[in-house]
Order: structure tokens, then C-alpha cells, then sequence
């Protein structure tokens, strides 16, 4: 026998003697009768003697049970009684099944759980094993014990207290040592069952057991089902609620406010209503009237309020209201579907009335406490149901308690779900509610709710709501709208829609603090209703805060915007033809001019950008329609006309003194400002200020061409891209004259008129052309490489006065000439010999005495064939070099090395030449590699959308601005020589105004605007335009053919009401959009060229970057061959010549070539580009 555990040991010399005394068999022991002994045969693992509690030698009577404060010990005799894990688990499982038999009789539950948890401890510790290791089985041992009482109890439905005592042990196992919370989870409810059962008892007599039973276990207990609730989702989180109120109804838990709290705040998803229904009416049986922690039906509540819909809420509409007596009679008049499963509810009803009397204040309560959940709950409600809830909770307080507190959160509740009333029934139902309780709608805030419903402050019946006090009634109503945004138009509107008093709402309007001011376009619709009184009308124009324009006022005013003020401009058009709101008109228009004095300013180069602007036409063209149609001295904003018709005689006279300065003079010459205010000036018709219009012009006309020749000048030597030093005498006088223009914008027009034009008109045609050629980059790039071309020509060093380094870089230039007929040879070697030999050339040097230098060490037969024939071939090129320097000495003396204008006209030819075949051989896709690089070079760093821009410039330079466009000569000349024929209708197509929109997109052009500031040119109205005039200039030419040449762009233009100067722009998309429509294909082009570019530009990074890696080496190696001679091996590298056909020299390949040379060796080193090496 071994002795495996014993009880209750007073002192440690009964413990010692129990260890150390074999003589003593532990069956008849004379210790004292407080200490019992847990013991079994351990003969076998089967353990045959299953263990038992027996008393020592003075026993007490077997009835009493032993107390729950007892020590618990576990002893044993050798390290060999339990030799593994397997045989301690199989002892727990006896031990447990002994526990079971003894339960109550000789063991109370708590001792019996403090037996169990002292059994795990000191096996977990003996055997290093985590305690969750034993809940298998505890586990085993707690299904087979509870599965066991509920077969029992369905075959035979008496139960008795002493299987309750085994199931609620068996829960307190899994509670105390099995953490998951789904274990057994079915069992919950069956088991919970079987204690609200009649034969049992009570809840008086049953709670009386359970406190025997539990004793001092039951808050940790609590507190491990606390934690399971809070934990569980859907159905288990109820399941372990009807635990946890049976055991605090032994012994609340001290922390029961703390575990309620916690309880609420992880509501989550309902699933199995059904069974959830089911163990709140089983709880609610049981319970009665007696009260519990947390009820089952509040947390029921609790969640639907945060998660269930309202249809599935209205469905446990009855059932969700913390236990109301609502009897089955009062439920038929709620429109709910009566279904099989509704049918359970009731069921549920009757008993809640059985069970749960008088549950009205604990109602009233609840909701008080939870209102803001309610309010919550409100918002996801739609209208139906929430009124019926709102009857529920009414109806279910009694007449005797009268719920007048309740009103305030119903109220609340009401007012969350109003905002989702939207049908007219809804409305309707609404109503009736309010009718039914008033009391519901007398806070501001319900009115608030209810009149900021759209559909509701359209219904005239909530504004009349309370007829026996009209005015405090619209006085909330009105203070409600206000606070809404656009509050006070939204007023306005409903008090002439419902015909309501003007008087109270101005009095509210002026003591509310809520009001927002309305937007400018709001305040322009009210203003021209003619049901809004004249009185309110002018209180309202004094809430403009804006000013008509941002120009002249600061940027920090607020001022309209473009369609604001056009907007205005339409409005007054047609408030000056109605007499009665003349007043208006003009009492608007001087708020908003009020403080508007530009001509008070010293800068009249804004004064002229604005008024000839969009925006400042359309202001002097409004008061000049003002000033005709409204005889009023009381329009104080006319005076800008006056102050403008007299500024414009300053102007004038000063051009014609020639005292204004030249910035000024720019300003107005630009864009033809100057027309526009002469327009707008004899649009005013104001003799008094009559100018000589003639001699105006003629000045005019005399700085702008002095203008155009100064910027040209400018240009030029901008973009010419020629070094000083090589100036010839023409360019160097005009470099003089431009010097004497850097006080261009210092002087004075007087000055500017004087100046002698005479050198800038002899070279016109070349100043023309660099205007042109600056639209392109490509362009730019091939004139500089034509200018970098004839100066190194004029720069060529002799070979004899360059050091090794200017050899070797002369050398690798003729790099493809040399290795003609021997690709196979190392260059890189042979040139790491020049650099290691410091070899320079003198004129009286001989080949031979080349390849002597180059290698000292061998004698001439003895050096490679491919050296000796590359390095003649060498000097031959050295000797063309001299001859080339001394051809250049003669043709080219120093006193002729210089650009002149004939020099700079011819080179200009050349670029047109070049131009042309690039042009072609780019489009061909075979421009080679060397002219690529030269041409095209500066794109390698730009995107392939900004090199798609740079070849459309190429092919069409003048579309790089709106103000540039314009076609080509020959586009021109095709143009004119077009014969015309009528459109088959003057409304424009789908295709032609998509055709359009691709055009505008692909140059990133927008439409213009128009010349009323009232917006921007529509397509179809340009369209429309062009068709006009089509069909009458074939109408005009009768019997005669309709030419292209007989069409008036300036006609379209002032029919599309847009800037003069975009006429070419006009002509430009007329012809690619109606006359030769322009297809997809013609931008494709430009895509199809950048993406091949962007190829040829990752080629060649490669190539070079590779190449730099293969120099670097090179170079490196020769440096460390020279300090250590014991390594002077060759660089030998058999990996390096298999793959040398990688730095190929792409100079002479076509694109086409290089294309696929790219795209059939990928694998190229993916190194760093040439510009990261070297910044590294």
C-alpha cells in the first residue's frame, strides 16, 4: 500500500513520522482523529483498489465532512511509485472518481477542489509539466461524469440533489482548470436545467444548498466565470451569465459593480436567438421576483441596442424590454408578421407577466441609465419601428406610476431615428406619435430634429403643431432652421412657401446666435423673389461681406469668385429691367464696389493688367449698362467710370509726351491691352476725355517693333551658345547694342524711340530663325552641337603638344578605325601600355620609334603583328592629324576664326539640312547612334512623357504655347488653295469635339476664356463657329468656287467673344479638327518615338557604365603593376574577352540595330549609371 496523500497533519512531527516510520502500516495509525489518509494499491498500473478516504484508528462518524480549511499534502514513499507522466494522470483519474463517490459525505467541494489543484501542482512540479497538461483529464473525467447525469436525467426525469451535487462539481473542475471558454459549452445549459427543476426545489431552497455546497469556493468561482463572460461570444457569453447570477445569489461577489461593467462593454453578435430566448425565459422562471446580479435580458438588450438590426430588433421587440409584463393580446396590434417563431415569444410574454410583476420603475430606470445607448441604438431605426418601440415603453408603464421622467431620454431616442424619416407614411407616423404624447416634441432639440428632416420642414402640419402658441412655437422653429447651414435662405424660402409671419422671424433673426451667413448665390436667389418683403430685402444686401474682386482690395478680403461674380453680372441683367428692384440693384452693387479705387494707385501697370483682363472689361461693361438703364444719382459705384475715362487721359497724354516709362509701355503692348482699353473707352463714350487716336498708334506701333527687337536680341544670345572669344565684328557690335538695352526697363519711352534700330534690322532673318529654333530643345541641341563642331575644328591641339592623357583619350576616339580588321585585339591593354610607358609624340618622331617606346623590353620581331599594324595605322592617323592642323592654319588663320552673320547664315542652313533628315531618319528609326547621342543626349534624364513633349516640339515647334500655335507654310499654303463646301449641319459632331479634346489634351492646352469674364470658350460653340463661317463664305462666293484663303478668322474669333491674338490658334485647330482632321495615330507617332528613345537612352547608361568599370580597372591594375614589378603579369581576364562584345561601339548602328541589339542582350549588367559612378 502507498500512501499517496493524507489530510489535515497538525504539525510537522506527525508529517515526519508519517515519511520516516515504515514499521507502521498506514491503515491503523494512532494519529490524532483530525487526520484522514487518501489511499491505493499500486500492485499494477490497472490499480485494481480504487482509492479510498479512511479514517485513522479513533475515526469520526463517516457522515461528518471533512472541513474545507484542512491542509492538503501530497507524500510519496519513493521516486518509483510514480515513474512517469502517463501513471499520474491514470492516478488522477481514480482520484477524481473517488472524489466524485465522496462528495458531500466525507470531502466538501472546496476541500475536494484544494485536493485536486495540490495533485496537479506537485505532479506538474515533479515532472516539469505546465498544469494546462492536466486538463485532459480533468476534462475526461468532468464529460464522462456530466454526460452521464444528463442521460440519466432524460431517461428518467426525477432528479435528485446528489447528481446536481456531481454536475456542479464537475463545472467547478472546468472552471478552475480548463481555460477554454468552449469546452463543454453544451452542457452549460442542460446542466443549468437540471437546477431550475421542480423536483430540486425552489430558488429559496436551491440557493440554501448551494451555499452548503460551495461555501468559500463561490468567489472564485465568480471570478473565473466573470472572466468567461467577458471572453465568450454569441450564446456561451449567456451561458456562463446563468452561472454566474446562480452563484453570486450563494455570495455576491465583492467586485460585483466592477464585473457588471465588464460584463457590458464586450456585447458582440447574437447568434441562436433561439437558445439564447430559451435560457433567459429558464432564468426568469427561476428566478421570479428575487433579484439578480445582471440579468440575462438586459444584456439580451444591451446588445441588440449595439449590434442587431432594427428589423431582427422588432422582431424581439417584446421580449428585449428588461422583463415587462406584456400579455399576448397587447402585442397583436404591433404590425409584425405572426410566424412560427414569434409564437416562442409570446410563450416568453406570458411567463414574463407570470413571473415579473411590476416591473414598470425598474423599466423606467433602465432606461434613464442606458440612454445614451438608446440614442444609439435610435440611429440605425427606421421610423415604424421606432414608434412602436416608444409605445411599448410607454404602454408598459402603469397609470399608477406616471412616467414623466422618461419622457426626457424617449424624447432623446425619438430624436435619433427622425432624420430617417423619409416617406410620407413615415411622416404620417410620426405625427400621430406627436399627437398622441406631446410631450415628446416640447424640448428645442426634438423641434431642432424635426425641422432639420428635409421632408418634415415641408410639412405644414409640424409647423402648426401647437396652434395655442403660435409664436413661442415658430420662434423654436425658426431658431432650428438657422442653425442649419444656409439656415437663413432655408427661412426665407419656408416663410413664403407656408406663408408664416415676417415679423417674428426678424426678431429671431436678430436675437439668434446661431445664424450663418448665406453664400453670395443663395443670397442672389432670395433677393430675386418677389414675395420677400423690401425692407428685408435691403437687410439682407447688408450681410454682403464680399467684395466684387481680390485686385486692389488685399489678397486677405473676401471677394467672389469667377462664377460668382458671373452669376452677379446675370442676376443684375435682369434685376435693371424691373423697376422695383432698382433699389436693390443698387445698394448691392455699391457694397460690393465699395473701396474699389485702382486709380488711386501709383502702379499703372496693374491698373492697365486688370481692366484690359477678362474680369475688369466685364465690371466696366456692367456699369456701363448700370449707368443707361438706372437715371439714379444714387448709384455711388458709376464713378469708376468716370475715374477710369480719366485716368485713360493720363495714359494717353504721357505716350504722347513719351514720359511714361518703358514697363508700363511693355504692359500695354502685350497681348493687345491697349486695344482692349481703347475699347472699353469708346464704349463709355466720354468726350471729355477725347485723345488723338492716330498718333497713339503710331507710337504704339513704333515700340512695339523697337520691343520685339530687344527681346529677339536677347533671345539670341541667350540660345546661341557661342563663346565670346569667337564673336566676328557683327556680333560683337551687337553684343554692344545689347549692352546698351540692360537699362531697357530704366528708361523712359522718349529714350526708348531713339534708340537706333538699324544693326538689329540687318539681321532680322537670323533673329527670326533663333525664335524659332528656341521652341525645340532637339533643335537647340543640334545647333550646339554645330557651334561645339566648328570650335573644336578651330581649337584642334597639335598632337605634339598633348601630354600621355590627351593621347590616350585621342586614341580611344579612334577606337573603331583602328580595330577595323581586328576585333579581337585588347585594346584596353594596349592602351594601359601607352599610360605605362608615359609616351608622348614629337613631329620629328617616326613610327618606329612609336613602337619602340611603346615596347622597350622586345625587340621588333619579337612584337604581335596585331600591335605593329594597329600602331602604323596609328601613326598614319597622326599624321593626317598634322596635315589636318596645318590645312586649318592656312584656311583658317586666328584673325578668321570667327562667327559672323554669313558664317552664322550658312551654319543655319546646315541645321535646317540636319533638321530635315533627322526628322526623317528618326521616324525611320535610322538615325544612328553618334547622332543620337549629339542630338538627343540632354533627353536621357527626362521621363518618357517629357520626351514624348520634346519630339512633338520637333516635328511641330510652334505648338509648345498657346500664343505660338500656329501651322506650318505648307499648312498654310494647303489651307488657302482648299475648296470649300458647306457642312452637312452646323452642330457639332461627337467625333469632331473629341477630336478636339485629344488635341487640347496632347498639347496640354486648356480653351481660352471669354472676353466677359464669364467663363471659358465651350468646343461646340468654337465648332458651331467654324461652321458658320464656312457656309457663309460659300454663300458669298455664289457661283465662283469657296477658297480656304476667303475664310475670317478674326470673324470666329469675335463670334467665340475670345482674345484677338489667339487667331492663328483658331486657324490651327480649325484645320486639324473640321478642314484635315488630325488622327491618333499622329500623337502615336511621338509615343511610339519616346518609347524607342527611352530604349536606346537604358542601352547605352549600360554600356557606359560598364565600360567606366572596365577603365577604372584598368587603370588601377597599371598603378599597382608599377609599384609591385614581382606581379607585372598581363591583365588576363577570359571571362572578360567572351563577353567584350558587350562594348560595342553603337556610333555607327542604326537605331533600328541598336534596338534589337538591346532587346536580344538584356542580361547587360544592370550597373549604375555613368553620373552615380562618378559620384561615388
Amino acid at each position: 500500500m502507498l500512501t499517496i496523500m493524507f489530510i489535515g497533519a497538525n504539525n510537522e512531527q506527525e508529517i515526519d513520522l508519517l515519511e520516516n516510520n515504515k514499521s507502521i502500516p498506514f491503515e491503523c495509525t494512532k494519529w490524532d482523529n483530525k487526520l484522514y489518509l487518501c489511499q491505493c494499491d499500486i500492485s499494477n498500473v490497472a490499480m485494481k483498489t480504487p482509492i479510498l478516504i479512511k479514517p485513522c484508528q479513533q475515526p469520526v462518524a463517516i457522515s461528518s465532512v471533512l472541513p474545507s480549511q484542512c491542509i492538503v499534502k501530497i507524500v510519496v514513499a519513493s521516486d518509483h511509485s510514480i515513474p512517469n507522466v502517463e501513471v499520474a494522470k491514470a492516478y488522477l483519474q481514480h482520484l477524481l472518481k473517488n472524489l466524485h463517490s465522496n462528495l458531500c459525505k466525507t470531502i466538501s467541494l472546496p476541500l475536494a477542489l484544494k485536493i485536486v489543484k495540490c495533485y496537479v501542482k506537485y505532479c506538474s512540479d515533479r515532472f516539469s509539466q505546465s498544469s494546462g497538461n492536466w486538463k485532459d483529464c480533468i476534462l475526461q473525467s468532468c464529460s464522462t461524469n456530466l454526460y452521464s447525469v444528463l442521460n440519466q436525467v432524460s431517461s428518467d426525469p426525477d432528479v435528485f440533489w446528489e447528481q446536481i451535487q456531481s454536475v456542479i462539481f464537475s463545472i467547478a473542475l472546468l472552471l478552475s482548470h480548463v481555460k477554454d471558454t468552449n469546452v463543454l459549452s453544451d452542457t452549460l445549459s442542460p446542466c443549468y436545467k437540471l437546477i431550475c427543476n421542480d423536483n430540486v426545489g425552489n430558488f429559496k431552497a436551491v440557493t440554501t444548498r448551494l451555499t452548503e455546497m460551495i461555501g468559500s469556493s463561490s468567489a472564485d468561482l465568480q471570478q473565473s466565470l466573470h472572466e468567461r463572460v467577458k471572453s465568450s461570444k454569441g450564446c456561451d457569453k449567456f451561458k456562463y451569465l446563468l452561472w454566474y447570477n446562480l452563484l453570486s445569489s450563494v455570495q455576491a461577489h465583492v467586485d460585483k459593480d466592477a464585473h457588471v461593467i465588464d460584463m457590458t462593454k464586450n456585447l458582440g453578435q447574437l447568434s441562436s436567438e433561439n437558445e439564447i430566448l430559451a435560457m433567459i425565459e429558464m432564468e426568469m422562471r427561476f428566478y421570479h421576483s428575487y433579484t439578480r446580479i445582471f440579468p440575462s435580458e438586459e444584456m439580451l438588450l444591451l446588445t441588440l441596442f449595439s449590434f442587431v438590426t432594427d428589423e431582427v430588433i422588432h422582431i424581439f421587440i417584446c421580449i428585449c424590454l428588461y422583463c415587462i409584463p406584456f400579455c399576448f393580446e397587447h402585442c397583436l396590434h404591433f404590425p409584425i408578421q405572426i410566424n412560427t417563431q414569434m409564437n416562442n415569444y409570446f410563450l416568453v410574454l406570458k411567463l414574463m407577466e407570470k413571473h415579473v410583476p411590476n416591473c414598470g420603475p425598474q423599466l423606467e430606470d433602465f432606461i434613464n441609465i442606458h440612454r445614451t445607448k438608446l440614442e444609439s441604438f435610435g440611429n440605425r431605426m427606421k421610423c415604424k419601428h421606432g414608434v412602436d418601440l416608444i409605445h411599448v415603453f410607454i404602454s408598459t408603464m402603469s397609470t399608477k406610476h406616471k412616467p414623466s421622467k422618461s419622457f426626457v431620454p424617449l424624447a432623446c431616442f425619438m430624436n435619433s431615428w427622425i432624420p430617417n424619416v423619409r416617406t410620407p407614411e413615415q411622416a404620417d407616423l410620426l405625427f400621430q406619435l406627436l399627437r398622441e404624447f406631446p410631450e415628446l416634441c416640447k424640448n428645442d432639440q426634438s423641434c431642432h430634429e424635426v425641422m432639420g428632416n428635409p421632408l418634415l420642414l415641408r410639412e405644414k402640419r409640424f409647423l402648426r403643431n401647437n396652434d395655442n402658441n403660435q409664436v413661442e412655437h415658430l420662434t423654436k422653429v425658426f431658431n432650428a432652421w438657422l442653425r442649419q447651414e444656409n439656415g437663413v435662405i432655408e427661412c426665407i424660402e419656408r416663410i413664403i412657401e407656408f406663408s408664416l409671419d415676417w415679423s417674428t422671424f426678424q426678431t429671431v433673426y436678430k436675437q439668434s446666435e446661431h445664424k450663418n451667413d448665406p453664400t453670395f448665390r443663395k443670397l442672389l436667389e432670395v433677393l430675386s423673389k418677389d414675395q420677400v418683403d423690401i425692407s428685408f430685402k435691403k437687410q439682407l444686401v447688408g450681410l454682403i461681406k464680399f467684395k466684387w474682386t481680390k485686385e486692389f482690395f488685399g489678397e486677405n478680403t473676401n471677394h467672389l469668385d469667377k462664377k460668382d461674380r458671373c452669376e452677379c453680372v446675370k442676376v443684375v441683367h435682369g434685376w435693371v429691367d424691373i423697376e422695383s428692384q432698382r433699389t436693390i440693384t443698387c445698394q448691392m452693387m455699391d457694397r460690393l464696389l465699395e473701396g474699389f479705387k485702382p486709380f488711386n494707385s501709383k502702379h499703372w501697370d496693374k491698373i492697365i493688367c486688370y481692366f484690359s483682363s477678362a474680369e475688369g472689361g466685364q465690371l466696366i461693361n456692367l456699369l456701363i449698362e448700370l449707368k443707361a438703364k438706372i437715371k439714379s444719382n444714387a448709384l455711388q459705384c458709376l464713378e469708376i467710370l468716370d475715374n477710369y475715362c480719366s485716368w485713360f487721359a493720363q495714359l494717353s497724354g504721357s505716350i504722347l509726351e513719351q514720359t511714361i516709362d518703358v514697363p508700363t509701355m511693355i504692359e500695354l503692348v502685350e497681348k493687345q491691352k491697349w486695344s482692349k482699353l481703347l475699347i472699353l473707352q469708346d464704349k463709355i463714350g466720354n468726350n471729355a476725355y477725347f485723345v488723338k487716336k492716330t498718333d497713339l498708334d503710331h507710337i504704339l506701333t513704333k515700340f512695339t517693333i523697337g520691343n520685339q527687337y530687344k527681346n529677339e536680341l536677347d533671345k539670341f544670345f541667350e540660345y546661341c551658345n557661342i563663346n565670346k572669344q569667337w564673336f566676328g565684328d557683327e556680333l560683337n557690335e551687337l553684343e554692344e547694342q545689347k549692352k546698351q538695352l540692360e537699362k531697357w526697363s530704366e528708361w523712359t519711352l522718349k529714350t526708348a524711340l531713339q534708340f537706333d534700330w538699324r544693326s538689329v534690322e540687318k539681321v532680322k532673318k537670323i533673329l527670326d530663325a533663333f525664335a524659332k529654333i528656341s521652341q525645340s530643345e532637339i533643335s537647340m541641341s543640334m545647333w550646339r552641337a554645330l557651334v561645339a563642331k566648328e570650335e573644336a575644328q578651330w581649337k584642334l591641339l597639335p598632337v605634339a603638344e598633348m601630354n600621355t592623357y590627351q593621347l590616350c583619350a585621342w586614341i580611344r576616339e579612334n577606337e573603331k578605325e583602328l580595330l577595323a580588321h581586328h576585333s579581337k585585339f585588347d585594346f584596353e591593354k594596349y592602351i594601359h601600355t601607352w599610360v605605362e610607358q608615359e609616351i608622348t609624340v614629337r613631329w620629328e618622331d617616326s613610327k618606329e620609334k612609336l613602337l619602340t617606346s611603346l615596347y622597350p623590353h622586345q625587340p621588333l620581331d619579337k612584337i604581335p603583328d596585331e600591335a605593329k599594324s594597329i600602331t602604323y595605322h596609328l601613326w598614319d592617323l597622326i599624321q593626317k592629324r598634322k596635315e589636318a592642323y596645318f590645312d586649318l592654319l592656312r584656311n583658317y588663320p586666328p584673325s578668321h576664326r570667327t562667327f559672323s552673320i554669313h558664317k552664322i547664315t550658312e551654319m543655319l542652313g546646315k541645321l535646317k539640312f540636319q533638321w530635315q533628315s533627322t526628322y526623317n531618319a528618326l521616324s525611320q528609326k535610322t538615325i544612328p547612334g553618334e547622332q543620337i547621342n549629339a542630338n538627343f543626349g540632354f533627353l536621357r534624364s527626362m521621363s518618357t512623357g517629357q520626351i514624348k513633349t520634346q519630339i512633338r516640339l520637333l516635328y511641330k515647334p510652334y505648338t509648345c504655347s498657346m500664343e505660338t500655335l500656329r501651322l506650318t507654310e505648307d499648312e498654310i499654303k494647303k489651307l488657302q488653295k482648299m475648296t470649300l463646301s458647306k457642312f452637312e449641319s452646323k452642330d457639332a459632331k461627337n467625333n469632331e469635339t473629341n477630336l478636339m479634346h485629344t488635341i487640347q489634351t496632347e498639347l496640354n492646352f486648356g480653351m481660352p476664356d471669354l472676353m466677359d469674364g464669364s467663363g471659358i470658350l465651350s468646343i461646340v460653340n468654337f465648332i458651331c463657329a467654324c461652321k458658320s463661317e464656312v457656309e457663309l463664305v460659300c454663300n458669298e462666293a455664289r457661283s465662283s468656287p469657296a477658297l480656304g484663303s476667303n475664310i475670317s478668322f478674326r470673324r470666329i474669333i469675335n463670334a467665340c467673344d475670345i482674345s484677338p491674338n489667339l487667331e492663328n490658334w483658331a486657324q490651327f485647330m480649325m484645320f486639324n479638327v473640321l478642314l484635315f482632321p488630325m488622327t491618333k495615330n499622329d500623337f502615336k507617332k511621338y509615343e511610339t518615338i519616346a518609347n524607342d528613345l527611352r530604349e536606346v537612352f537604358h542601352c547605352f547608361n549600360c554600356r557606359e557604365a560598364l565600360q567606366l568599370l572596365r577603365d577604372s580597372a584598368t587603370v588601377l591594375s597599371s598603378l599597382f603593376h608599377k609599384d609591385e614589378q614581382k606581379y607585372s603579369m598581363n591583365w588576363e581576364d577570359k571571362e572578360w574577352q567572351e563577353n567584350k562584345k558587350l562594348l560595342i561601339s553603337f556610333d555607327s548602328m542604326p537605331m533600328k540595330d541598336i534596338l534589337a541589339f538591346w532587346n536580344n542582350n538584356k542580361f547587360f549588367p544592370l550597373l549604375m549609371n555613368i553620373n552615380t559612378f562618378f559620384f561615388f
